[in-house]
């Protein structure tokens, strides 16, 4: 008897190595990409070329998540009707149509081709769905009612940005396109590698149809998704090119030198709109380096030439310790002060659409 039970345990015990050895192994080695060295990757990990390239420390974690976040209230604005039928009287190649499904997930219509950016459908953004941040708001366009989508752009890795759920969904259903930065198509291609997805670098521009380039843009961000990964996939913003003008997606960003979105509004002006991140920005003494307020939103949005503004990134996910009405408010506060018209400013409710 106490052979078996001596057995037992041997093989339990061998068991729970394997196991524990597997865990570390996947938290510990991460190689989504291997290539030259650059202005922003030195042979192993990205950085933020000619930006502060501040790494918050354990103690700064633990200040931060000892300090009481403010309580987000019930205050939700009324989802409209999902997806309004587009005007057939405009020109397919003249129109864009812009819905905000939510935090960074924004359905871009550019006559009868559909772009996804960011898409999050899940409740959590999380790795997993029993813990982690939590949905606020549904969606504004359920998942069952997005038109066929065509491309879908993922600006970075992290989970409120890269939904791997939502991906093999969305890839099951309508076999999208997926772009996105450099090692960020490995981590795409763990749920299924027959998934369409290319990785770029900063300033590549990729065709996607006859007249249609999508560019990728710096962003002053970071990239994680385990515990020894950090900086080992490039996050970016987007510039969709197309007949009826230039459109920015910003992903995340924070503002730093301001030189980024210099450069973007050199390149690619004039810009038709710009989707900008206001959420998720308290304190600042630990997010201003990666997260934009929306005071330095709207320097962004000036920068750019004042095109058609479209906030977003917030109201979805507490990610910070801002209140949910507080990026709207802080938004408005800021706008007051600026001596130019303002009406190029458009906060839209979630699941709202603007036509352009």
């Amino acid at each position: 008897m106490q052979c078996v039970v001596r057995n037992f345990l041997l093989k339990m015990a061998a068991l729970l190595f394997i196991l524990s050895t597997a865990i570390l192994v996947y938290f510990l080695q991460a190689t989504y990409y291997t290539g030259p060295i650059s202005d922003h990757f030195n042979g192993k990990r990205f950085f933020n070329s000619g930006e502060d390239q501040h790494e918050h420390n354990f103690s700064d974690v633990i200040k931060l998540y000892s300090t009481k976040r403010r309580a987000w209230n019930s205050e939700q604005q009324e989802i409209p009707k999902a997806y309004p039928t587009i005007d057939s009287t405009a020109k397919p190649s003249a129109l864009i149509k812009i819905t905000l499904i939510g935090h960074a997930s924004i359905l871009i219509s550019i006559g009868d081709f559909k772009i996804l950016t960011d898409p999050i459908f899940s409740e959590r953004a999380s790795p997993v769905q029993f813990i982690g941040p939590k949905r606020f708001h549904p969606p504004g366009i359920k998942f069952e009612d997005l038109p066929k989508i065509d491309l879908v752009l993922i600006s970075h890795n992290h989970y409120d940005h890269l939904d791997l759920p939502t991906l093999k969904k969305l890839w099951l259903r309508d076999n999208p396109k997926i772009i996105t930065a450099l090692g960020n198509d490995t981590i795409i291609k763990s749920i299924n590698k027959n998934i369409q997805v290319a990785a770029y670098d900063w300033d590549d521009c990729i065709e996607v149809k006859q007249n249609f380039e999508i560019c990728l843009t710096p962003a002053k961000h970071w990239s994680a998704r385990k515990l020894f990964d950090k900086g080992k996939a490039l996050w970016s913003g987007f510039v969709i090119k197309s007949p009826a003008g230039n459109i920015y997606f910003a992903g995340d960003t924070g503002y730093g030198t301001g030189k980024y979105f210099k450069a973007i509004a050199e390149k690619y002006a004039p810009l038709k709109t710009a989707l900008l991140p206001i959420g998720a920005y308290e304190p600042r003494w630990f997010m201003k380096h990666y997260h934009l307020n929306p005071e330095e939103a709207l320097l962004v949005w000036q920068t750019l030439g004042r095109p058609l503004m479209i906030p977003i990134h917030d109201r979805v996910f507490q990610l910070s310790q801002e209140s949910y009405n507080q990026p709207r408010l802080d938004l408005l506060d800021a706008l007051q002060k600026l001596p130019e018209t303002t009406d190029r400013v458009k906060y839209l409710a979630i699941g709202e659409s603007i036509a352009i």
